[in-house]
C-alpha cells in the first residue's frame, strides 16, 4: 500500500500530500497526533502550496516587471481618476 500512495496522490493531484506524507507521518507518530490532526496538517500544506502556485501564475500572467508592486507604484504620475480606482483595488486586497 505504501508503495502506491505517491502514485494515488500523483493521480488525485494532491502534489502536497505527495511530498509531505512521510514526513508528517513520522512527525504525528513522534507527537501523538490523531489521525485528524495529520490530515489538517497536510491539508494546510496543500492549501498553501496551492495558494502560493495561483499567485505565481497570476503574477506570471500580469506581466508585470520584476519587483512591481502597490508599494512602488507612483500614483502622483496618475490621473486623479485612475488614482482612486488604484487605491480601493489596494485596499480591498488587503
Amino acid at each position: 500500500m505504501s508503495e502506491a500512495l505517491p502514485l494515488m496522490l500523483k493521480e488525485l493531484r494532491l502534489p502536497a500530500f505527495g511530498q509531505h506524507f512521510q514526513k508528517y507521518q513520522e512527525h504525528a507518530a513522534e507527537n501523538g497526533w490523531s489521525y485528524s490532526q495529520y490530515l489538517a496538517a497536510l491539508c494546510e500544506q496543500e492549501v498553501a502550496q496551492r495558494f502560493q502556485s495561483r499567485i505565481s501564475n497570476w503574477t506570471r500572467e500580469a506581466r508585470l516587471p520584476r519587483g512591481k508592486s502597490f508599494a512602488t507604484l507612483a500614483l502622483n504620475d496618475l490621473p486623479q481618476s485612475v488614482q482612486k480606482q488604484i487605491i480601493l483595488l489596494r485596499d480591498d486586497t488587503q
